[in-house]
C-alpha cells in the first residue's frame, strides 16, 4: 500500500484551488462511502435508516441507536477492506450498541480477518488525515 501526497503551495489563488480540491475530495468520497455501506448494509442483512458523511477529527464511524450511520469521509483514502471494517464495525452496532464479546462474534461473522484491519487503521489512520 503507496503513499500519495498532494502539495497546494499557499498563495491566494492556491488557497482557493485547495478549498475546491478539498469539497471535490468530500463530495467523491461521500459517494463512494455511501454506496459501501449500502451495499455492506444489504449483503449482511443489516437495517439502517441513515448514512451521514462527517469531518471528524477523532472518530472514523459512528452509529446512533435510530440506526443512523456515520463514516469520516476521509476512510475513502484508506484501503477498502479497512474501509470495509470501519462500516461493518458501525452496521454491528445497529444490533449490538456496545463493544461486548456478542458485538465483536458479529464483527467477526461478517469479517473473520478484522483484526487484520483494526490494525492497520491503528498502525496508519494518522496517515490519511488531510489537512
Amino acid at each position: 500500500m503507496g503513499k500519495s501526497t498532494i502539495t497546494v503551495f499557499a498563495s491566494e489563488e492556491s488557497k482557493r484551488h485547495k478549498t475546491v480540491l478539498m469539497d471535490q475530495l468530500r463530495d467523491q468520497a461521500s459517494e463512494k462511502i455511501k454506496r459501501r455501506v449500502r451495499y455492506l448494509a444489504d449483503k449482511f442483512e443489516f437495517k439502517i435508516n441513515k448514512v451521514a458523511i462527517k469531518d471528524t477529527v477523532s472518530r472514523w464511524g459512528s452509529c446512533s441507536t435510530d440506526r443512523n450511520i456515520n463514516i469520516n469521509w476521509r476512510l475513502a483514502f484508506a484501503p477498502t477492506s479497512v474501509m470495509d471494517y470501519v462500516i461493518i464495525h458501525e452496521l454491528c452496532h445497529t444490533k449490538e450498541m456496545n463493544h461486548s464479546p456478542r458485538f465483536w462474534g458479529l464483527v467477526e461473522k461478517c469479517m473473520p480477518d478484522y483484526k487484520v484491519y483494526d490494525f492497520w487503521l491503528r498502525s496508519h489512520g494518522h496517515g490519511i488525515i488531510l489537512a
